[in-house]
């Protein structure tokens, strides 16, 4: 391919350039894949990209048709979407765009925008990980999310041949003690890993074979993630200081896109999630046995081996079955919405109640991430994968959030205030940000906000812990700093919201969390009848719950009998409140 050619192609739509293709490479599309993007990566190496990177780059955009693959209801994203891919393309080595542009010369011309920009992102792994993020954000159009819910286990861009070679040397030095048996086909594919599965067994005895999987950073991944992460704090500068002619409100993109770099780093860190694995085991040990893999003596710093969890990927019950593996016309309305408590519970409600000083979390609980086994008796459980991005919370953390959700409830200005203030890190104007961003809640509740209320603190389908989160997002938007595990919490807590709406679009999360407090409050009766005597010592911290019978009493006398039982229906369900509340909690 000579320069003049790449000219003329740069400003022409992709299927032109295919034609154009077939005659500067005779009988190109009619030999196979790999020899055709064989044929065309030495074509372009012959050539310097840099004169017509910007056409190209454009070129690509155009081909991607932002106004199509990105809905209207999300019309004001799209100039962001471009601009950022755009401020990444300019910077990447020429065999990067080299790599882009094969690819999607390689696809049908008549492929839908929405899955070249799909492509595009595959070759992207900051760009693929960022999609998995917002996929199954509360308030995205349907559409939209079901695209970019392909790139949580969507892609297959590995050949098995290559996997399978790298597990088979990993495995090497155990081979006089087991034999081993590899899998053909790759099982699961994201930004930075690739799953192999496989089977096990000592050698030389009668034992059945155990089913285990073998997870691996993915070699492009490992090459292509550095000098993507270190472009990415520039990307985000650049849309920061572009953010004002954007119609989107405040974003805080050095935050969203540290948050990509944090999570893309820590999936380049096998040896550390064996660590969370281990770790993540014990903590559902005794709540949800076998929901973790367990890590085998068969792992290196390059090789994770794991026994394999029954069931298949994702919510079965989802309400966009094409994005299940299982047959959704097996799972009724009611078992979707056991499972949908079943998760919530698991996910979010023992690790936010445990009673250790330190508790962790799954910081990535997207649907890629889960799977659901049946078992004989008739009783499914959940299974959870990739704890890369696993999280801790200390007792006086979950202890803030807890009451933070209270004042928010309870309308306290003061004290959602002062747990915004213990859950930030100490910084210049935090209380006053903290007391303004209340202070707009408060007015939107009481509808004398005329409409000016940020984002964040608008009514929308959330629960009370949701809200509360949703204020330290607030706060992080303007600049307040705040623990990274609290935010891989806040983010865990907005990703499984979507994922329960799909499972379950009834679900309600207050009520789930007054079911699980009911039965943690009863098991706290005797000691709070008699903290009824000692008032002194009656503190949130001496509880599960992380409520003191203060607490409780204010709920009461601020909400009243009936916003009571609407806000915790699942409480009243589950227990009469004459049986549950100390009486003076009752009057």
């Amino acid at each position: 391919m000579d320069s003049a050619l790449l000219e003329m192609l740069a400003d022409l739509p992709l299927a032109t350039q295919r034609t154009w293709m077939a005659i500067a490479l005779p009988g190109l599309w009619e030999e196979s894949p790999a020899e055709q993007e064989a044929r065309l990566r030495a074509q372009l190496a012959q050539v310097d990209l840099d004169p017509w990177r910007a056409r190209i780059i454009a070129g690509l955009l155009r081909e991607c048709r932002l106004d199509q693959a990105i809905p209207e209801r999300h019309a004001a994203f799209r100039p962001v979407v471009a601009d950022g891919v755009t401020f990444l393309l300019e910077r990447l080595p020429q065999e990067r765009l080299h790599d882009l542009l094969v690819a999607q010369w390689l696809l049908p011309p008549d492929i839908p925008p929405g899955e070249r920009l799909v492509a595009l992102a595959t070759g992207l792994p900051t760009l693929w990980k960022l999609g998995q993020m917002i996929a199954r954000r509360s308030g995205l159009d349907p559409a939209l999310s079901r695209l970019l819910r392909r790139l949580e286990d969507g892609i297959r861009q590995t050949e098995a041949a290559v996997g399978r070679r790298r597990v088979e040397a990993g495995l090497a030095p155990w081979r006089d003690q087991y034999e081993f048996e590899i899998a053909e086909t790759v099982l699961a594919e994201g930004s930075v890993g690739l799953v192999m599965p496989l089977r096990w067994r000592r050698r030389g005895r009668a034992e059945p074979w155990h089913e285990a999987v073998a997870k691996l950073v993915k070699p492009e991944a490992a090459r292509r993630l550095p000098e993507e992460m270190a472009l990415l704090a520039e990307v985000a500068r650049r849309l920061q200081a572009r953010q004002t002619g954007y119609a989107i409100g405040r974003v805080d993109f050095p935050a969203l896109f540290g948050e990509v770099r944090d999570g893309l780093a820590r999936e380049l860190d096998l040896a550390g999630e064996q660590g969370h694995l281990r770790e993540a085991a014990a903590f559902y040990a005794g709540r949800a046995p076998g929901a973790v893999p367990v890590v085998l003596p068969f792992s290196t710093a390059e090789m994770t081996v794991m026994s394999r969890l029954p069931g298949p990927k994702g919510a079965p019950g989802s309400v966009h079955p094409e994005d299940s593996e299982a047959d959704p016309g097996q799972f009724s309305s009611r078992l979707r919405a056991d499972q949908a408590r079943q998760l919530f519970r698991l996910l979010i409600l023992e690790p936010l109640f445990d009673e250790g000083e330190a508790t962790v979390f799954h910081g990535d609980p997207h649907a890629g991430n889960m799977l659901w086994h049946e078992s004989v008796d008739g009783h499914g459980r959940w299974g959870f994968l990739d704890w890369s991005q696993t999280g801790r919370l200390t007792r006086p953390q979950r202890e803030a959030l807890v009451q933070l959700a209270l004042a928010v409830m309870t309308e306290d200005a003061s004290r959602a205030t002062v747990c915004l203030q213990r859950l930030a890190r100490p910084t210049a104007g935090a209380p006053a940000l903290a007391a303004e961003l209340v202070a707009a809640l408060m007015a939107e509740s009481s509808g004398e906000s005329g409409g000016a209320i940020p984002a964040e603190a608008g009514a929308r389908r959330m629960s009370w812990l949701g809200r509360a989160v949703e204020l330290v997002d607030g706060l992080l938007r303007r600049g307040v700093v705040f623990p990274r595990d609290l935010l891989l919490f806040r983010k865990a807590l907005f990703t499984l919201d979507g994922v329960l709406l799909d499972l379950d679009p009834a679900f309600d999360a207050d009520v789930e969390l007054g079911r699980f407090l009911a039965g943690l409050l009863l098991d706290e009766l005797p000691g709070r009848w008699l903290d009824l005597a000692t008032p002194w010592w009656d503190r949130p911290a001496r509880y599960r719950t992380l409520l003191s019978n203060l607490d409780l009493s204010l709920v009461w006398a601020r909400l009243g009998r009936s916003a009571w039982q609407h806000a915790w229906r699942g409480f009243a369900r589950t227990f009469p409140p004459p049986l549950l509340l100390p009486s003076p909690l009752m009057r």
